[in-house]
């Protein structure tokens, strides 16, 4: 008796332990406003006019910080703002 009482503890502490990390990784923190994220440099600007969108990216987190979602949307948007003019 003891022992299944062992097994269905640690199988609960187990569950919880799961529940606990699934719900902790899965949120993701909204990204900043882009009127609030660091300026890009020259040469973020100019890896995205040049359409080397990943290296852009990479250059604006590994400048900044940023999460990947907030350097996509700064890239993204010098995109747009280049296109448009």
């Amino acid at each position: 008796m003891e022992h299944i009482m062992t097994t269905v503890l640690f199988g609960v502490i187990a569950f919880l332990v799961l529940l606990v990390v699934f719900f902790a990784t899965g949120k993701e923190t909204p990204p900043r406003p882009i009127d609030q994220l660091p300026a890009p440099s020259i040469g973020v600007r100019r890896l995205a006019g040049e359409k080397k969108i990943i290296d852009a990216i990479k250059l604006y987190r590994r400048e900044t910080g940023a999460s990947l979602r907030e350097a996509k949307l700064v890239v993204d948007s010098i995109r747009t703002s280049a296109a448009a003019a």
